[in-house]
């Protein structure tokens, strides 16, 4: 039995969102035993791929396409991928095979992939229908191939120099597509995002998580003298020798400018920072509370035992954003949120951070003339001297 969970919004405002939310099982007629994606048309219907067919769902009701079919043409009933295009659904499925359904017409077509070909009968992933008209499929442990549906050809596009590849064949698992306003392909996978040159047929990598944590360990063993492969002198480092190595050489590519300290405990300095710059540096003693918490927050008991200030140890984060409830940081590269309380109770120092990564044309997105600060920072610093 498959539980589908639903997520209504009935109101949202700057501060907060309100969700309400619905499961739906075998009582509300929905049968299947597994679902690989949902996806909305036009007209407010939610088409569900699951091992059991097709199925729409009209708010109220769900009604199953398990046997949908046109003159000879059956639709599997094990859907591993769905998408929509204006009104057709394109349908992957786990034997390889896909499918198109148009919803204005009723009528389904067929596209079976030949046997010539290496990922024949592979499943299909994800399945995308770019502006031009072709086809992406995400093949199971194999990579990624275009489809043309004028020519009845298949392209594979491949990761040149990639570890136990060759054309055609990738190494990983494409997580899905989505195409810019420049006609790019970008995908996403397991190493990384791509972006696909049609001219080519390569993908070119665009980000690597992997490289990016190289770069970081670089950059904290040049600061701590931290050895990777020993593990030794890994005892963290200053905030301040943080930003200063960041502003004179760079990490991961990346590298700031100037940056300014905040008043202790002081909201609004915080909130400009992240609303004029994009973020705010911080410095934290975390207390043991916080290691299984899903939201940092001050503990019952408040700042003793467990909950004691650095009882943990220190841990450097940058805040992103920031509501009436508390502020959203990201810490060990990921998203968290704590508590305005616990910000109070537990940051140690803040900082104001200037990189040319929330820049363009000289001005930061909330209208900061770049060009002047720049000015006013070097003047501050000559009258330092």
């Amino acid at each position: 039995m498959t539980i589908l969970f639903c997520w209504l919004l009935p109101s949202y405002s700057q501060n907060e969102s309100i969700y309400t939310s619905t499961i739906y099982t075998e009582k509300n007629g929905f049968y299947a035993s597994a679902v690989s994606g949902m996806i909305q048309d036009d007209n407010g219907f939610i088409w569900i791929g699951t091992d059991r067919g097709l199925v729409r769902f009209d708010g109220y009701n769900f009604k199953q396409f398990k046997d949908i079919h046109q003159d000879t043409i059956t639709l599997s009933r094990y859907i591993s991928a769905i998408s929509i295009n204006k009104k057709e659904i394109w349908i992957g499925s786990r034997t390889g095979t896909f499918f198109c359904y148009n919803t204005a017409t009723r009528t389904l077509k067929k596209y079976a992939i030949g046997n010539k070909y290496a990922f024949a009968g592979k499943m299909i992933d994800r399945i995308y229908k770019d502006h031009c008209g072709n086809i992406w499929l995400a093949i199971h442990n194999w990579g990624v191939v275009m489809y043309t549906v004028t020519s009845g050809d298949y392209k594979p596009f491949f990761v040149p120099h990639a570890q136990n590849s060759q054309p055609g064949r990738n190494t990983y698992n494409a997580g899905g597509f989505i195409e810019s306003g420049d006609s790019s392909l970008w995908i996403t996978t397991g190493i990384g995002l791509f972006k696909c040159d049609k001219k080519s047929e390569l993908l070119q990598l665009i980000h690597n998580p992997s490289c990016k944590t190289k770069s970081i360990l670089k950059a904290y063993s040049a600061l701590t003298g931290y050895n990777p492969v020993t593990k030794k002198n890994d005892d963290g480092a200053y905030s301040l020798d943080v930003l200063k190595y960041w502003r004179k050489k760079n990490i991961a590519g990346h590298k700031i400018f100037a940056f300014a300290s905040l008043e202790d405990k002081h909201h609004l300095h915080v909130k400009q920072s992240v609303f004029l710059f994009g973020g705010c540096f911080i410095g934290l003693g975390l207390p043991l509370s916080s290691k299984k918490q899903h939201i940092w927050e001050v503990p019952p008991e408040g700042a003793t035992g467990k909950g004691k200030r650095s009882s943990w140890g220190g841990h450097a984060v940058m805040i992103i954003g920031y509501n009436k409830k508390g502020l959203r940081v990201i810490t060990w590269g990921k998203e968290k949120t704590m508590t305005w309380e616990f910000w109070e109770t537990y940051c140690e120092e803040s900082y104001a951070v200037f990189s040319d990564d929330f820049i363009k044309n000289e001005k930061t997105p909330a209208g900061v003339d770049i060009h002047t600060l720049r000015k006013d920072i070097a003047a501050l610093k000559k009258k330092k001297k």
